[in-house]
């Protein structure tokens, strides 16, 4: 099923833009968090509503893994690194849930576990 513009996203840029302009104007202090900019699948337009946004009063925060469009695209803005920092965090936390789960240990067993711990931890930094 379609949107009336004909596109089958529920993303549109148009309106998007319309709706932040309007937030940008209407507080005195707006940010906008956006989690998993490499999970778009259209990075074109959320790249093309981004830049518009930037011409506002509105602050950005944007995770995402370093690709290298996003990486040009905010070339000038301030970037914290946080791929190589935590891995141990990762790992600490899947411990204490497999501690917490203790039917689900014992399913998986010392090699499993080990092993999903390893997977949970290479999917993190996007292998």
């Amino acid at each position: 099923m379609g949107r009336e513009d004909g596109s089958s996203s529920p993303f549109n840029p148009n309106e998007a833009t319309f709706a932040f302009l309007t937030l940008s104007r209407e507080f005195k202090a707006v940010t906008i968090c956006v989690d998993g900019l490499d999970e778009c699948s259209d990075s074109y337009d959320l790249l093309k509503l981004l830049g518009r946004i930037t011409e506002t009063s509105c602050r950005l925060a944007v995770a995402s893994r370093p690709w290298e469009e996003f990486s040009a695209f905010f070339s000038s803005a301030p970037t914290i690194n946080m791929e190589n920092g935590n891995t141990s965090d990762i790992r600490q936390y899947f411990r204490a849930f497999l501690r917490d789960n203790s039917r689900l240990t014992a399913m998986m067993g010392h090699d499993l576990s080990r092993e999903a711990e390893d997977l949970i931890e290479k999917r993190s930094r996007g292998g």
